[in-house]
């Protein structure tokens, strides 16, 4: 019997953890709370250090899982989970977030009401006081019906909103496992579902609770970027149409990348001023435009400030009177 004719079909929860010890058991309790029965959730280790195999060592109930490898990355954990599951429905959830209550009574009944979709709920951040309680996609939004609309705006922030067909997964080639992809790995999966006709369908409702923390991955804005402009790079060029073309036309990618570049570059004025201007140059050999407008602007006079900062005269003075601005 498929998902779609059983009307209460096993949920496999996958959930991937790597030294996650400080939030994981608010997140399986966060799991287990659920409404929707039968369940199953599948914990992959993912090769921690810290206390978590202890704390997993430790549960007792018959519908945890627990996988243990070694650090393969997120990815490859997820999709661990994915070869593990026994049900045809899947979830996730990351170790540091927490679902609402009835997420997947809400998000189940519609995945099995909509064949050729995928669900996904909206997102509410905490921990951080300057975003707690910010909402995301706003209620009103559109969800992207084609390839090009999905490419440019999934809404979606991490697999914990979805509930998607384990077959559809399987078929769509899973989570990639290039860690240069980290942070952008799930955004390939959903286009590769798109690609295939599973089109992402909203419920419209809060779903899941997104936690802001120093230790988060999709913090870590550089590698983030990189990610998500090596994404969007590889899924603009994935062949369709017989003969095979790129799925997104060049020209019409091109501007896209080039803002995705140009914002990368401007952070990695930060850390290494020869590699972002590589990258900058890049940008605008796709849209030279961009060179006259806001983004161009805000590079240069960032780039200028920071070879004022590295002059051995000026240089210190300047870093000591910024330092005493932030101070006060």
């Amino acid at each position: 019997m498929s998902a779609a004719d059983d009307p209460r079909p096993l949920v496999s929860v996958v959930m991937p953890v790597h030294d996650g010890a400080d939030f994981l058991e608010e997140s399986i309790a966060s799991v287990l709370a659920q409404d929707w029965r039968p369940i199953e959730l599948v914990v992959v280790d993912d090769g921690s250090t810290d206390r978590t195999p202890e704390i997993l060592a430790e549960l007792r109930d018959d519908t945890v899982r627990v996988l243990r490898t070694e650090n393969r990355g997120v990815a490859a954990a997820r999709n661990l989970g994915v070869g593990a599951a026994r049900g045809p429905v899947l979830a996730f959830l990351d170790h540091d977030d927490l679902w609402l209550p009835g997420h997947l009574s809400r998000a189940v009944p519609r995945l099995l009401s909509a064949e050729g979709r995928f669900v996904y709920e909206d997102v509410v951040y905490f921990g951080d006081p300057g975003r707690e309680g910010e909402r995301y996609p706003a209620p009103d939004h559109v969800p992207a019906r084609t390839y090009a609309e999905a490419w440019r705006r999934i809404h979606l922030v991490t697999p914990g909103q979805v509930v998607v067909r384990r077959a559809d997964v399987l078929a769509a080639g899973g989570f990639p496992e290039d860690r240069a992809l980290s942070g952008a790995d799930d955004r390939v999966l959903w286009l590769a579902l798109v690609a295939r006709g599973v089109l992402p369908e909203p419920t419209h409702a809060p779903g899941l609770r997104y936690r802001l923390h120093p230790g988060q991955a999709s913090r870590r804005r550089i590698p983030q970027k990189r990610a998500r402009l090596r994404a969007q790079e590889m899924t603009a060029a994935m062949p369709a149409g017989d003969p095979p073309r790129p799925r997104i036309a060049p020209e019409a990618a091109a501007p896209y990348l080039a803002e995705l570049g140009l914002d990368l570059a401007h952070d990695l004025l930060d850390e290494d001023a020869g590699e972002a201007e590589v990258v900058a140059a890049a940008a605008l050999a796709r849209d030279p435009s961009l060179a006259g407008g806001p983004r161009g602007a805000a590079y240069r006079r960032k780039r200028a400030r920071k070879a004022w900062l590295r002059t051995p005269l000026l240089g210190p003075v300047l870093r000591a009177l910024r330092r005493l601005r932030r101070r006060g």
